[in-house]
């Protein structure tokens, strides 16, 4: 290993020897592999380490190996340097994977920022194939972020019933949940064909334009710090550098312990709702005030609101 360094992200796994590994280390006998094509490096951030393997008695081979899917902090690096779009022409779709280049993955394994771009799937399957060449990668990555549009997406996550998760809170049938000084912040809409949409307004003390999601559709400034977005399209997190921030994330709930999950102190039981349901858990603040929607509990002007569940009512919280 070299010193100083820190692994993140493996696991251990076991696989058979394959050509050119081990050459002069028979399946039946026991000792370390420092060649071939499953004993080359790897890095973890842009520092290089050496993996070891060695062959057990019963004839395969044990190491460690690196997840293909990259630490957080490479994924923020990846996707902010093309504006949280997909950087090829015309496209800019904002669900977004890791595509390895140079070196490809299967030359060795690695998640070297330098080497790793940010593409749509649609892109990222091409990508594999070779449909982009080294230099027409390294161009997006460069100029990406100079020559990205406006980022927006959409929830196709229509449903006749929501339950809402909202800053350790909880919504059934009640379409607005916070209303700030007689403007709408975060709230429900049923469209004509009875689905329930999602609406959130940004506050912010910045002065600046915020992201804002309509009708399920949201739409991002080109200000953005970080905007995650999984190709799964079921969760977004919009994230400012003065701390503004809305997270959204939709998923289902088949029985009050799917909520218990997430959610340990609910008391789901007294509730009365039907299952299975979809949940919408959404977490704001507003940087710079004690306005604050966390996963936990609801901050607001020193007020803090956590565990009501509130059915059939009108507005859920309002400042005037």
């Amino acid at each position: 290993m070299a010193r100083g360094l820190t692994i993140r992200h493996f696991s251990r796994q076991r696989i058979a020897p394959g050509p050119g590994v081990g050459a002069s280390h028979p399946p039946w006998g026991a000792g370390r592999v420092r060649s071939g094509p499953l004993a080359r490096g790897g890095v973890d951030g842009d520092r290089i380490y050496e993996m070891d393997y060695t062959y057990n008695n019963g004839g395969s081979l044990e190491g460690f190996f690196m997840h293909r899917d990259p630490p957080s902090s490479v994924k923020k690096i990846l996707r902010k340097e093309v504006g949280f779009g997909c950087p090829v022409t015309d496209c800019g779709c904002p669900y977004l994977e890791w595509h390895h280049f140079d070196p490809a993955w299967h030359v060795r394994n690695h998640h070297e920022p330098k080497g790793m771009i940010a593409l749509c799937r649609e892109h990222h399957i091409q990508a594999d194939h070779g449909a982009f060449t080294t230099e027409q990668l390294r161009h997006f990555k460069k100029c990406g972020r100079s020559s990205s549009k406006t980022i927006e997406g959409k929830f196709n996550w229509m449903r006749n019933r929501l339950l809402l998760a909202v800053g350790g809170n909880f919504y059934y049938e009640t379409l607005g949940v916070f209303k700030f000084q007689g403007r709408e912040i975060i709230w429900l809409e049923r469209s004509t064909d009875g689905y329930l949409t999602v609406n959130i307004n940004m506050l912010t003390t910045s002065g600046l334009p915020r992201a804002r999601m309509i009708n399920n559709q949201w739409y991002g400034t080109n200000l953005e710090d970080d905007i995650e977005c999984p190709p799964s399209a079921k969760r977004i997190k919009v994230r400012y550098s003065n701390g503004d921030h809305f997270s959204l994330e939709f998923t289902e709930a088949n029985s009050e312990s799917d909520i218990l999950k997430s959610f340990p102190e609910a008391s789901v039981g007294r509730w009365d709702i039907p299952f299975p349901i979809t949940l919408a858990a959404i977490s704001y603040s507003v940087g710079g005030t004690n306005i604050s929607f966390g996963s936990r509990g609801t901050t607001i002007e020193g007020l803090s609101i956590v565990g009501v569940f509130m059915k059939n009512c009108g507005w859920g919280i309002v400042v005037n």
